[in-house]
């Protein structure tokens, strides 16, 4: 029979530094950063990964939720003894939750998941059988927001839902000045203006008019790159590139490679 001693220093160490740190990488994996936000850990035990997010990802605000209390004062010493601080941050705290719930505000939209499904679309592949990067940018529009609890937290997901779905928010009125459906149709006039403003290609395919041209090919291929303004200026920015094709090995096939790049359009 063998007997283990329990290595406080060591059990310290591997959730404030370890446990901690793994979480802040695969929060940063996807972009998210507790700096400035409120954070709220469910089943946060003796509160030493909390200590250690709070100290290393400055959140605003971490409350740790837990069935028994936190041993605070026993916390603070053994982050004392390891060296990492002398008070417990301000932004961090514990509360004591019940088997069923938790002693923390209400808004109504916190099991909504519609902003983490947009932040998803909007930094993954939503088709990896496609070639490249599919993303899905998210647009929302609101019908006249509301001023009561429930009503400001349907706001807050909709401004979330566009801010992680890297779109945009907008509010319109049904009101007297918005019976005519006037301000719906502005914002979504914005909406197809800001997707039609990204770099695209809307000049065709040239070829040369005539291979005696000095200088030219008859494999050379022009295409004009641009990018629609999003004021509706009629000068767009961008360039014309020269490509030039070739026949692919075994197949009746052309592929196309860059012979110029980011010639300047004049």
């Amino acid at each position: 029979m063998t007997s283990t001693t329990h290595d406080a220093a060591k059990w310290f160490a591997e959730h404030f530094e370890g446990a901690a740190g793994e979480i802040l990488d695969f929060l940063g994996g996807d972009g998210i950063q507790l700096d400035g936000k409120r954070v709220a850990d469910i089943g946060c035990g003796d509160g030493i990964i909390d200590l250690g997010l709070a100290v290393k990802g400055m959140p605003a605000e971490l409350v740790g939720y837990d069935l028994m209390d936190v041993d605070t004062d026993g916390l603070l010493r053994a982050a004392r003894a390891a060296g990492v601080v002398e008070t417990l941050p301000s932004s961090l705290r514990f509360e004591r939750s019940a088997p069923i719930n938790i002693p923390a505000p209400d808004d109504g939209m916190e099991n909504n998941w519609t902003d983490e499904y947009a932040r998803y679309m909007a930094s993954g592949d939503c088709n990896p059988n496609i070639a490249g990067t599919q993303r899905v940018v998210t647009y929302t529009i609101e019908v006249d927001p509301g001023t009561t609890k429930s009503q400001r937290a349907m706001t807050a997901l909709m401004k979330s839902t566009a801010t992680n779905g890297k779109g945009g928010y907008f509010a319109v009125s049904s009101g007297p000045n918005g019976t005519d459906g006037s301000q719906l149709a502005a914002a979504l006039r914005s909406i197809f203006t800001q997707i039609q403003a990204v770099n695209s290609v809307f000049a065709s395919t040239t070829l040369p008019v005539s291979v005696n041209v000095r200088g030219t090919n008859s494999n050379q291929v022009y295409m004009g790159i641009f990018r629609p303004d999003s004021t509706f200026a009629p000068r767009w920015l961008g360039n014309m590139k020269q490509l030039k094709s070739w026949p692919k090995v075994n197949e009746a096939l052309y592929g196309y490679a860059e012979a110029v790049k980011d010639q300047p359009f004049v």
